[in-house]
């Protein structure tokens, strides 16, 4: 199935939430601050650094969660099968 197909029968059945500028730069912060603690070669000897970015992960994931408004049952059923 080729690019065009696809997002015409299954990406535009999606509805995407607008975004504020307030909102991206949360993003982008914690985006950011990721980035800056996987950059160097001992992100993956380091479990401090890895504890960071799962949770910088879940930050990102609450902010997702809050402009989908999603209930907590939905937020359990991603969570789930993520």
């Amino acid at each position: 199935m080729g690019t065009a197909r696809w997002i015409n029968n299954y990406l535009k059945q999606f509805t995407f939430p607008e975004i504020w500028k307030h909102d991206q730069l949360a993003f982008i912060r914690i985006a950011n601050k990721i980035l800056s603690i996987t950059k160097n070669d001992d992100y993956l000897q380091n479990l401090r650094k890895q504890a960071q970015g799962k949770e910088y992960g879940r930050q990102i994931d609450r902010i997702v969660h809050e402009l989908y408004k999603l209930t907590d049952n939905e937020i359990q059923i991603v969570e789930e099968r993520g």
